[in-house]
């Protein structure tokens, strides 16, 4: 992806000026976008914005009583920045809320899920370090993900 400075536009418009790499790139030129609009901005379950060799950022928006699915990611670390609405994760079996400015670690190893408790969409942008997805991967909706196992992942739940 180029870089993006300033950004105030929308994901759909960040997807559009994504080159044509398929694998994480090695490209050490800065990446700057104002990542909060953007995931405020999303409408799409799942979209990679940027993949490097060691780090993968994603943006999430999930619908009213959406789940993002039980999961372990045995040798990533994920990082979950909420930026909109309210929910709740369970993280090793510990249930805690979520809202706007919450941020959730979630070490290698860790089960763990995320489900929109509220009215409006939970929106939010997410780390793996290293990459979980494929590059390039934009899922509009929590019923394209049927079947799909990211490499970095092993779905354990629906």
């Amino acid at each position: 992806m180029q870089n993006i400075q300033n950004q105030s536009s929308s994901p759909a418009t960040a997807t559009a000026i994504k080159t044509t790499t398929t694998t994480a790139s090695n490209n050490t030129a800065p990446f700057v976008v104002d990542i909060i609009s953007l995931a405020k901005q999303n409408n799409n379950f799942r979209e990679e914005i940027k993949t490097v060799q060691h780090t993968q950022v994603v943006l999430m928006s999930l619908k009213p009583g959406e789940v993002i699915g039980l999961e372990v990611h045995k040798k990533i670390d994920q990082l979950l920045i909420f930026v909109q609405g309210t929910g709740e994760a369970n993280i090793n079996d510990q249930k805690i809320s979520i809202k706007e400015g919450t941020l959730a670690f979630v070490p290698a190893g860790t089960p763990h899920n995320f489900v929109n408790t509220g009215n409006t969409d939970l929106k939010l942008f997410t780390t793996y370090s290293p990459p979980n997805h494929y590059a390039k991967i934009l899922q509009k909706t929590k019923a394209e993900t049927a079947g799909y196992v990211p490499p970095g992942a092993i779905e354990i739940e629906d």
